[in-house]
């Protein structure tokens, strides 16, 4: 008995590394349109109504979310917005054409002003953090050099310094490490913050003949088989259809 259990403890362990070492699938979106234009390796397709034109391009999926690179032309005789907290994406298990296609879910794309108000507030917060650990370890550094201080002359042994100065050296070392991870994560902030706000679609109102360009996220749903992305701008709709491909790796 003790023997099988030897073997089927080391089996179970070697079965959960495996299954945590699996690496996730790569996902990519092809647009489903007739005409499609491609540069560089990246496949565009345009929608054009009532003046307005809409040309994007699947950009690539990141975390749980999809990015697509979008371009807005009026070439209309109006002012029109773009706001792209209004576009959305809907998920379905087939191609939305076919009768039997059903949608899965309905997402909203990620509003950039929302997301720049979470990741300051996100900086906010950590700065707070670090001002708490700053005030704990220079509050300890105090009173440990103060009970030092206070332990010469009397009965304290070398044991009990020496593990005064052991303590004082983790504390260091753990304020050491504290300090790594704030820097670290003030500078990823400050990166998304910058990516948020220059690289993204954002709240625009076109004049005639202008245009803007940027990126604009979507949630992603790794069961769906198709997509239909759509874009209101001004008094126009536009929409878009991709299949999604799995490709496990």
């Amino acid at each position: 008995m003790k023997g099988s259990e030897y073997i089927i403890i080391p089996t179970i362990i070697v079965s959960l590394l495996l299954i945590s070492c699996s690496p996730a699938p790569v996902f990519r979106l092809a647009p489903q349109a007739e005409n499609t234009t491609f540069y560089y390796g990246t496949e565009y397709v345009q929608s054009d109504k009532d003046d307005i034109l809409v040309s994007l391009a699947y950009y690539r999926h990141t975390e749980n979310l999809i990015a697509f690179d979008i371009e807005i032309v009026n070439y209309s005789t109006q002012t029109v917005r773009v706001a792209p907290e209004y576009f959305y994406i809907t998920a379905y298990n087939g191609p939305p054409s076919h009768p039997d296609a059903k949608a899965i879910t309905q997402m909203s794309a990620i509003d950039p002003e929302k997301k720049l108000i979470e990741l300051d507030k996100k900086q906010s917060r950590e700065k707070a953090s670090e001002r708490t650990n700053l005030a704990l370890y220079a509050t300890g550094d105090v009173l440990s050099l103060a009970s030092e201080l206070a332990s010469i002359g009397d009965d304290a042994t070398h044991r009990d310094r020496e593990e005064a100065r052991r303590d004082r050296i983790e504390r260091r070392a753990l304020r050491a490490d504290q300090r790594y991870n704030h820097q670290t994560e003030m500078h990823s902030i400050a990166a998304r913050r910058i990516s948020w706000e220059y690289d993204t679609l954002r709240k625009t109102d076109l004049l005639p003949d202008q245009h803007i360009r940027g990126l604009v996220y979507v949630p992603g749903k790794p069961d769906a088989r198709y997509f239909e992305l759509v874009l209101p701008v001004g008094n126009t709709e536009h929409r878009f259809i991709f299949r999604q491909r799995r490709f496990d790796a």
